[in-house]
């Protein structure tokens, strides 16, 4: 994935923290897991953070 799709995405993941912020909603960092969804295999792991903590990636998830 290009560098460049990455930094936009951690834009829009620190923007999500800061209206969260701001509406006064608590997201749990600890519970909160990455995700990625593509077509082909990435060439090279994706390191997501939210705020400043490393998020955990998984490959799948339940949603409950």
């Amino acid at each position: 994935m290009d560098s460049s799709v990455i930094d936009k995405l951690q834009t829009v993941r620190n923007r999500l923290w800061e209206w969260a912020v701001e509406k006064i909603m608590k997201l749990n960092q600890g519970k909160s897991k990455a995700v990625s969804f593509t077509k082909a295999r990435a060439k090279e792991r994706i390191i997501y953070y939210f705020e400043d903590q490393l998020m955990e990636e998984r490959s799948s998830f339940k949603y409950s």
